[in-house]
């Protein structure tokens, strides 16, 4: 099923998606006082879903007329960035390009078979991004100032931009499991 979907995206050149543009008011505690800054960013870029590798075993959970299979997953190859980016601390400004690459991640899929007398019908439960860390962040146009933002951005990143992420990985990766699936029915692989 995994390499049914990574199949379908590379045949759809889905290799790279486009993430939102991104306008965020962004802080941080530095000793006894909070810095805050905003960040704008436009051009955005995720990629490389087709790097998608089962990482665990495959864990079974059987209800009553169905049966959960439950992946354990990650990128080989994750990075993300934005073509413009726009930082604002302390009224000082600047801006350049941006990419993060990321060193560790996994993810949790879930696919469901439901059994109704011979038929059987399966979906994509969720597809969840659950770590994301080891960022190597390369941000261009930083200028003197640039640490104190590089360390407001990179906070920023890792903790609430995991979220947007998770968001995306999650659409763009349902739909080829869900084609994957119309296409090779798993449920010939459970008697019923």
């Amino acid at each position: 099923m995994i390499y049914e979907a990574v199949d379908n995206m590379k045949k759809k050149g889905q290799q790279e998606v486009k993430l939102p543009d991104l306008k965020e008011d962004i802080e941080k505690k530095v000793s006894f006082f909070k810095v805050r800054g905003t960040l704008s960013a436009d051009g955005g870029w995720f990629r490389d879903l087709t790097s998608l590798k089962r990482t665990g075993p495959v864990l079974l959970e059987e209800g009553d007329d169905s049966l959960t299979v439950g992946l354990e997953l990650a990128l080989e190859d994750m990075e993300f960035g934005f073509k413009n980016y726009r930082a604002e601390v302390f009224h000082v400004g600047m801006g350049g390009q941006m990419s993060v690459r990321v060193g560790k991640n996994s993810l949790k899929g879930k696919v469901t078979m439901h059994f109704d007398g011979p038929k059987c019908h399966t979906h994509v439960d969720d597809i969840e991004l659950t770590q994301l860390g080891q960022l190597d962040i390369h941000l261009t146009g930083l200028g003197r100032d640039g640490d104190l933002v590089y360390n407001l951005l990179a906070n920023y990143l890792a903790n609430r931009f995991k979220d947007k992420i998770k968001k995306e990985i999650n659409r763009h990766l349902a739909d080829p499991i869900r084609a994957a699936l119309a296409k090779k029915d798993i449920c010939e692989k459970f008697p019923h």
